[in-house]
């Protein structure tokens, strides 16, 4: 009988959880040298987890089992985030400014 290997992955909502690799979905990211996303149904909350990653630990964790993401992987979450932080006076002026349009998706769009 063959051993399954346990990994500890984090959950945003549950803390440390133990998957089997053969829980994770995991991409490199083609803009980025080295990065990359693993994503996994929580086994506690069953919430989807996306989580980054090194090209490195990827390439290892699919070499125990992991699969691939098929379709497009969200990377945008790998990059950085600079910036002042959205106040609740920018919200509000947001949802005003929203209020006074009649399609406000045509407003976000342009």
């Amino acid at each position: 009988m063959e051993a399954t290997s346990l990994i500890e992955a984090q959950c945003h909502w549950c803390g440390a959880v133990s998957l089997s690799p053969g829980d994770l979905r995991c991409a490199v990211d083609p803009k980025s040298v080295g990065a990359g996303l693993c994503e996994f149904a929580c086994p506690i909350c069953d919430r989807l987890a996306i989580v980054p990653s090194t090209q490195a630990r990827i390439e290892a964790l699919s070499n125990q089992g992991a699969r691939e993401i098929t379709g497009m992987a969200p990377f945008e979450i790998l990059e950085p985030h600079a910036g002042v932080a959205l106040s609740l006076d920018d919200l509000l002026d947001l949802h005003l400014a929203l209020d006074h349009t009649s399609i406000p998706q045509a407003e976000l769009v342009r």
